[in-house]
C-alpha cells in the first residue's frame, strides 16, 4: 500500500472511528484481539462452520487494519505489541491455512506456502541464535505483497468453501502467487543477509 492511500485511509479510520476511542486504547488492543479470533477461526473451520469462520477471518484482519493505523495515528505501543502484532498476523494466516488445506482442492499451494513462511521464521531464529548481533530485518516488497496475497487468497478459499467454484480459481491464483512471493523473499533475505555478513 502506497504512503499516500495509506495515510488517507489512516484519516478515514480517525474521523469515523478513532477520534471516539479513550486514549488509553492502544494498538495493542486490536493486537490482542486478533489474537483471540485465531482459535475462534480455527474452531469454526474444524466445525465445518465456514461461513461464521470467514466472518472472523474477515474481523481478525480488520483488527490488523486498524492495529496499524492507531500505532502511525499515535505512536504508541508497548514492546510486546510490536512482537506481537507480526507473531499475530503470521499465526492467523499459517494456521488457517494448515486448517483450510484439508477441504482445499489445491491443498498444496496452501502447504508449500506455510513451508516458504516456516523456512524464513525458522532461519531467522537460527540466524539470531549464531550471530549476536543480528536483527530480524524489516519485511522487504516480496514479503510485504507476500502478506497481502495470502491474506486475500485465504479469503478466497473461504469464498470457495461457502459460496461455491467461481472461487476456486481466483484462490488458486492468488496462493500459487502467495508461494512463489515467498520463496523469493526467503531467497532475498539470504542474500541480503550474505552480502551485510
Amino acid at each position: 500500500m502506497s504512503n499516500s492511500l495509506r495515510q488517507t485511509m489512516d484519516r478515514i479510520l480517525n474521523f469515523f472511528f478513532f477520534r471516539f476511542l479513550p486514549d488509553k486504547i492502544s494498538p495493542d488492543f486490536f493486537t490482542a484481539l486478533r489474537l483471540a479470533f485465531i482459535p475462534l477461526v480455527l474452531w469454526l473451520l474444524a466445525l465445518h462452520f465456514f461461513g461464521w469462520a470467514l466472518v472472523a477471518f474477515a474481523a481478525a484482519a480488520i483488527f490488523d487494519i486498524l492495529d496499524g493505523s492507531l500505532y502511525r495515528l499515535r505512536k504508541k505501543s508497548s514492546g510486546w505489541g510490536i512482537i506481537l502484532d507480526p507473531v499475530a498476523d503470521k499465526l492467523l494466516i499459517i494456521l488457517s491455512c494448515l486448517l483450510l488445506s484439508l477441504y482445499y482442492p489445491f491443498a498444496i499451494v496452501l502447504i508449500l506456502s506455510v513451508l516458504a513462511d516456516l523456512m524464513i521464521i525458522f532461519s531467522a531464529f537460527l540466524l539470531m541464535l549464531v550471530f549476536e548481533d543480528f536483527r530480524l530485518p524489516h519485511a522487504d516488497i516480496f514479503g510485504k505483497v507476500k502478506m497481502f496475497l495470502e491474506s486475500v487468497g485465504v479469503a478466497f478459499v473461504f469464498g470457495y468453501l461457502v459460496f461455491g467454484s467461481f472461487w476456486l480459481w481466483p484462490s488458486f491464483v492468488m496462493m500459487f502467487a502467495a508461494m512463489l512471493l515467498g520463496f523469493a523473499s526467503f531467497l532475498a533475505y539470504g542474500i541480503n543477509f550474505a552480502r551485510g555478513k
